[in-house]
């Protein structure tokens, strides 16, 4: 997740036209290799390990990155708040994932075991209610100091 920084960072400067220092770029990449020395230490020891898993990861990191210059383009070119872009970003994914969800055919059977498990029900609620705590205070770093700040930090 810390290697999002650097392409988060390269379109922050690319697109939005964002200056980073050297100090920023330096510090940044000993983020990023510290945590791919990590990655490297794990694929030692992880049997599970697969390098089209790198590809899927890279591909993660780019979206990734996209999207929260995407948000810091809504919050802070446009003016939008905080509340507001969540309400429409999250708004427009229910549909989104609701016609997906339905497409695959997983709306029905989703319905049926939430409607008998209300454990699970509970348990969805609360992981609702704590990402969007985490999103907003995400987002609300990426409108008050810049997507980078909010990736480094989170």
């Amino acid at each position: 997740k810390s290697a999002k920084l650097l392409p988060t960072m390269a379109l922050s400067v690319w697109w939005l036209r964002r200056e980073m220092s050297a100090a920023k770029w330096i510090a940044a990449a000993f983020l990023v290799t510290s945590a791919a020395f990590m990655a490297l230490g794990d694929s030692s020891v992880d049997l599970n390990f697969h390098p089209l898993g790198l590809f899927f990861s890279a591909l993660n990191l780019s979206l990734a990155a996209l999207q929260g210059n995407l948000q810091e383009k809504i919050l802070q070119h446009h003016g939008a708040e905080v509340d507001e872009t969540l309400l429409f970003v999250n708004g427009l994914g229910v549909f989104v994932v609701l016609a997906i969800t339905a497409a695959k055919g997983e709306l029905g059977p989703s319905i049926q075991y939430f409607a008998a498990s209300p454990q699970a029900l509970l348990l969805l609620l609360v992981r609702s209610v704590t990402f969007y705590a985490g999103a907003f205070a995400s987002t609300a770093l990426t409108k008050e100091y810049s997507t980078s700040a909010a990736t480094a930090v989170g």
